[in-house]
């Protein structure tokens, strides 16, 4: 299963999200979403965290920083993304 690691380092990454998705607080929220590849089991997987997020009362722009990366299969690529979002 080749998508089998990533999905799961998705799916972690996915987990500390919902971590955020309490009610919205007055301060701004970050999420930042990494995929290795573009697939559209992990294009779903993104849009529900987005969708639940706005359920808690989550706006992009408003109270919510919303990054989202793909790195194109390319594992140089997903460090360095990685590194950016944990800089961030």
């Amino acid at each position: 299963m080749p998508l089998a690691k990533p999905c799961l380092a998705l799916l972690g990454a996915l987990s500390l999200s919902f971590a955020l998705a309490t009610p919205a607080a007055a301060q701004q929220k970050s999420v930042a979403l990494t995929a290795i590849v573009e697939h559209p089991a992990l294009d779903a997987v993104r849009d529900g965290v987005k969708d639940a997020l706005a359920k808690a009362g989550y706006e992009e722009g408003k109270n919510l920083k919303w990054q989202y990366q793909s790195a194109q299969g390319n594992t140089g690529t997903a460090a360095q993304i990685a590194r950016k979002f944990v800089g961030d």
